[in-house]
């Protein structure tokens, strides 16, 4: 890993949470068309909990409204959140798909998640945050922010996951595909 992502790595993990979820809950009130609640003057670890409830309420009000509405949103959500990894890739010099693999691992652990990259193009998620708050249907939408993060860091492919832990698995299982690109 680069130097930069060196230093990103020392700083405290409450920070980076809540830089990361300053740039998310715009990029998920844009996909939704929704307020978030105000976090201003929250701590990163009420922030999270704030951006799982925020997520999970307007994600069940999008799967309500129909398959349509839903894809809109999952759509949304990779278009935006893809825009935001080619930042990040750009300002931290990330180069191919292990390295954005890799960064996506410190993203998930900044909220909350516990995941393991395996080989060049896998993640193993072990534990996380979110599944508390969302159901599988919420949770398919949502991954729509991982697909899009991995493939703005990569400069393309898709984030494709084969397990969920709230489908029932024992934990996610993720792989990096180079070809496809979309939600």
């Amino acid at each position: 890993m680069n130097l930069r992502v060196r230093f990103l790595r020392r700083l405290p993990r409450s920070f980076l949470r809540g830089w990361v979820l300053d740039r998310l809950f715009p990029l998920s009130v844009e996909a939704f068309g929704r307020p978030a609640p105000k976090t201003g003057g929250m701590k990163p670890e009420e922030k999270l909990r704030a951006f799982a409830l925020y997520t999970a309420q307007e994600a069940e009000r999008g799967l309500a409204e129909g398959d349509l509405a839903a894809e809109r949103i999952r759509d949304r959500l990779f278009q935006g959140t893809r825009e935001l990894g080619k930042e990040l890739g750009r300002r931290l010099g990330i180069r191919g798909p292990q390295a954005a693999v890799e960064l996506c691992g410190d993203l998930y652990a900044w909220l909350g998640i516990d995941a393991e990259c395996q080989g060049e193009d896998g993640i193993v998620i072990g534990g996380c945050y979110f599944d508390r708050f969302y159901s599988a249907e919420v949770c398919r939408v949502m991954s729509a922010m991982d697909a899009g993060i991995a493939a703005g860091l990569a400069g393309g492919g898709m984030l494709r996951f084969s397990e969920r832990r709230t489908e029932g698995a024992a934990c996610c299982r993720a792989r990096f595909i180079q070809e496809d690109e979309g939600p």
